[in-house]
């Protein structure tokens, strides 16, 4: 019987490590990112980020310290073993409800509304010759493998004045040393070179204070016949928003009222 009950303990704790991390991203994609962007709430979200990295370490230290004991209610401590049991109900509930999710989505197959049509084209951005490097975290997050999207919509009841509208969107740069200034630019040029009659950028420009001049200084001069329209993103706020707003204005495109 050693074996079986090792193996179950062996995949508790693996459902309990990655549910814990879901858990917490859960609540911070579900529900904080919704609240009005304030100080407070930039301090909440990078606060549930850590604590979606910190608490699988939390939670593997506790299956060890206990070994055996791990899936043992103690009668001494029944403060302690209702709080541990607790994180242990919630972080596999969270597991198994993203993994049977995850399952239906797949047997379900594609959804959406037969109206739009999508069309994925690899747009792969490598660095020029002259300014090669290598960049580890790109190559494990396959972060340059990009692929343009294009979506056909259809609306029956829209106004024939804006048929054919085409509507360019571009988000999240994460300007600085990984997506950079030669990565950004490919990103531009894909969108500018289909000549769209709207521009959205929907915010996460940077990580970084340092980068804002940058990123921004390299979008002057973006234009289409509608406008350009950009919205702050929770990585904007967390940097400066005063500054990321100046920055903005400063480069010609300055936020919209509504943000994201």
């Amino acid at each position: 019987m050693g074996f079986p009950i090792t193996i179950i303990r062996v995949l508790f704790w693996g459902a309990s490590c990655i549910g814990v991390f879901l858990f917490f991203l859960t609540i911070q994609s579900r529900f904080v990112c919704n609240l009005p962007d304030s100080a407070p709430k930039a301090v909440l979200e990078v606060a549930l980020h850590l604590a979606a990295l910190l608490f699988p370490f939390v939670v593997t230290g506790i299956w060890i310290a206990k070994g055996a004991d791990a899936l043992r209610w103690n009668p001494e401590s029944p403060s302690g073993s209702a709080l541990w049991f607790g994180l242990l109900t919630v972080s596999i509930l969270t597991f198994f409800g993203f993994t049977a999710t995850d399952l239906l989505n797949k047997l379900r197959g594609p959804s959406g509304p037969p109206e739009v049509a999508v069309k994925r084209t690899p747009a792969w951005f490598t660095h020029p010759p002259e300014n090669r490097k290598p960049v580890p975290l790109a190559r494990i997050n396959c972060i340059h493998r990009i692929n343009l999207v294009e979506a056909r919509i259809t609306l029956p009841d829209l106004d024939p004045e804006w048929r054919g509208l085409r509507i360019g969107h571009l988000t999240d740069f994460h300007f600085g040393k990984v997506c950079d200034r030669d990565y950004t630019r490919h990103c531009l040029d894909l969108i500018v070179e289909r000549k769209p009659d709207l521009l959205a950028l929907t915010g996460d420009f940077v990580n970084f204070q340092r980068y804002l001049d940058d990123c921004f200084t390299l979008m002057e001069g973006l234009s289409a016949p509608l406008g350009v329209f950009v919205v702050r993103g929770n990585h904007d706020y967390w940097t400066d928003p005063t500054r990321s707003n100046v920055t903005s204005y400063d480069s010609g495109l300055p936020f919209s009222m509504i943000e994201a």
